[in-house]
């Protein structure tokens, strides 16, 4: 069965146009979002080969494999889309794209996440998937990926992650980052109001080769706070232990759980 996702052309084509009412957006893209997700958990391999070339760039397929099949075993059998909360349709460089932000039902619980696509002649290739797991339900994460022999992300990556984020927060050009994930800071902090550091790190792993690193974070921000992803590689031209973050992609926002987690380089807050 085909995932190039021919089905949301009219939905994103509505979404582009505003026409009708956003409630009549949202509940037509829901069926499509439950179509994803059911063929993401039954047969993610198809899903990744008819995926967008950009998503193979970044995510190897059996990463992307894996990573379904851990949510299956952490999150049970998914069940619905509890609702679509944003459809949000934008032309940039690169072409069309859309993310569609939606509250995913599984059996042990509901999970607000993403999907994002990008247009490719009159098909919408899935460009990205992001459900983060819930806090109670992390330790089965890293356990999940440590029957496979992962270990979670050495203290030196997780270090130079908090102080990349500082120092892009501050707008420091000399900040080892690359400028999609300046840009992503920049709109976190416009969004959010001014950083404060990060609260926890929920996730992280380190590939076999010692040579990427992978985190999950809520970061805190003084009018928000947000759940995102970074890639980190390892930078050996500035040294052993030298991390550049080449993705940051903020995932879901919401409120403030609590003080920020004052981490080597994170500006204090007051």
């Amino acid at each position: 069965m085909s995932r190039r996702l021919a089905w949301p052309a009219l939905v994103m084509a509505c979404a582009a146009l505003s026409c009708g009412s956003d409630d009549a957006l949202l509940g037509a893209a829901k069926p499509h979002t439950e179509e994803v997700m059911r063929a993401l958990l039954e047969d993610p391999g198809s899903v990744y080969d008819e995926a967008s070339p950009r998503l193979k760039r970044d995510v190897g397929r059996l990463a992307f494999v894996e990573g379904a099949e851990d949510l299956a075993e952490v999150m049970g059998a998914f069940e619905s889309t509890r609702r679509v909360v944003d459809v949000d349709v934008a032309d940039g460089e690169s072409g069309r794209s859309a993310d569609v932000v939606a509250v995913f039902s599984f059996a042990r619980g509901d999970v607000e996440g993403s999907l994002s696509f990008e247009e490719s002649g009159d098909d919408w290739l899935v460009v990205g998937v992001s459900l983060p797991i819930p806090d109670e339900l992390a330790e089965e994460a890293l356990g999940a990926g440590a029957a496979r022999g992962e270990q979670p992300a050495p203290e030196t990556a997780v270090r130079e992650a908090k102080e990349i984020l500082a120092a892009l927060a501050q707008g420091e050009s000399g900040a080892r980052a690359a400028s999609s994930a300046r840009d992503e800071m920049a709109r976190a902090v416009e969004a959010g109001g001014p950083y404060r550091g990060v609260y926890r790190i929920t996730w992280s792993r380190i590939d076999p080769e010692g040579e990427r690193a992978d985190l999950v974070a809520i970061l805190d921000y003084e009018r928000d706070w947000a759940h995102a992803e970074l890639e980190l590689i390892a930078d050996e031209r500035n040294g052993d232990d030298a991390w550049r973050l080449e993705t940051l992609r903020i995932v879901t926002h919401g409120t403030p759980p609590g003080p920020a987690e004052i981490g080597v380089g994170d500006p204090k807050s007051d």
